[in-house]
């Protein structure tokens, strides 16, 4: 999910250790690891040792290119660090702008400083640091502001952040349509086959909505027609993130979409501003219920599944998914997941190509 969450505080008041009670260790980037992965521990001279921060400019180097990395597959990250400047918390910002991440701070600078200083002592020595070191940090606090933007939460507030499953009952059906790559005229004749698209009826679509097809503006326009409709919701596909690089006149990775559609939206003079915020409503994930039975609609999947729902449910285990495969073909029952009878209500749905 496209959540970062920036942890803030100083040494020793406790960060490392809440990431690992809440089961966030596998999703966050720590530049204490990074230093470590740089430079063996260094003797100090009263024989104790300590995590050096003489190459600090390649640790920050290599810790915003794994984020960065990151941001461009959309995975929940979490940013083990002080971030005690403003000018460190913009420059996530910048980036949560341009890979549209909702960006958290989890504040830990009320825990009071002689508590810190009292937590600094039990650390093990090599992450222990002189209480200087803490009266600083505590005094860039008090004069570095968190910046507008970025939604602050205590420690204790972790579930505030997580998905909400919405309510799809009240729709006599929903649709789900999946991989239609620029082909207008097929995706037409669904709608057409089904009477029209009905107010009454949910619309989710999955993504790939270009490529390979021969009607991706067709596609296109279609899209950006129904994208403000309520019951209409519109999924991300791996093929998307080359809209986006081209609405922001950037350079794409993939070959197909930068020597056939790229001139095909070219030619039709699709605004880039409309791409941009016709991309602006792609969602990754759709959680809803429906009468009795809960859902989770994704285009090839989450590679952080559990970031997705509520802390509570984050050992969620599903008893099966409904895989569709392309976008008008036969169901194929597929038991990626464990069956627990538990939560034998819920069904999880992948779209991808083949």
């Amino acid at each position: 999910m496209r959540i970062l969450l920036l942890l803030r505080g100083s040494a020793g008041c406790g960060k490392t250790t809440w990431i690992e009670q809440m089961g966030l260790k596998g999703y966050a980037l720590s530049a204490d690891d990074i230093r470590l992965l740089c430079q063996s521990p260094v003797m100090q001279v009263d024989g104790t040792e300590s995590i050096s921060q003489s190459n600090d400019s390649v640790v920050w180097k290599i810790l915003f290119q794994l984020l960065e990395l990151r941001m461009q597959k959309g995975e929940f990250t979490v940013i083990d660090a002080t971030n005690s400047k403003t000018s460190e918390i913009n420059r996530y910002k910048e980036l949560c702008t341009a890979y549209r991440y909702r960006i958290y701070c989890v504040d830990f600078t009320d825990i009071p400083m002689e508590e810190v200083k009292i937590r600094n002592a039990k650390r093990e020595p090599l992450k222990r640091v002189s209480e200087h070191v803490i009266e600083r940090m505590y005094a860039r606090f008090a004069t570095q502001k968190i910046p507008s933007g970025v939604k602050v939460i205590k420690p204790d507030e972790l579930d505030t952040i997580w998905l909400e499953m919405v309510d799809f009952s009240h729709y006599k059906k929903v649709h789900h349509i999946g991989d239609i790559h620029g082909c207008y005229t097929v995706l037409q004749k669904y709608f057409s086959d089904c009477g029209g698209m009905k107010e009454d009826e949910m619309y989710i679509f999955t993504g790939d909505y270009i490529d390979r097809g021969i009607e991706n503006v067709e596609v296109i326009e279609f899209l950006m027609s129904i994208k403000n409709k309520k019951n209409v919701l519109m999924l991300e596909g791996n093929h998307e993130r080359w809209l986006w690089t081209y609405a922001n006149d950037m350079t794409g990775g993939s070959r197909e979409f930068e020597t056939v559609t790229k001139h095909v939206l070219d030619d039709a003079n699709i605004s880039k501003k409309e791409l941009r915020q016709l991309y602006r409503k792609f969602g990754q994930c759709a959680y809803y219920k429906y009468g009795s039975r809960i859902f989770l609609v994704t285009h090839a999947g989450l590679s952080t599944i559990y970031a997705i729902f509520r802390y509570k449910y984050k050992k969620l285990l599903v008893n099966y998914i409904q895989h569709y495969i392309g976008i008008f073909r036969e169901i194929r029952s597929s038991f990626y997941i464990k069956v627990v009878d538990e939560w034998k209500n819920y069904a999880i749905i992948f779209f991808s190509a083949i």
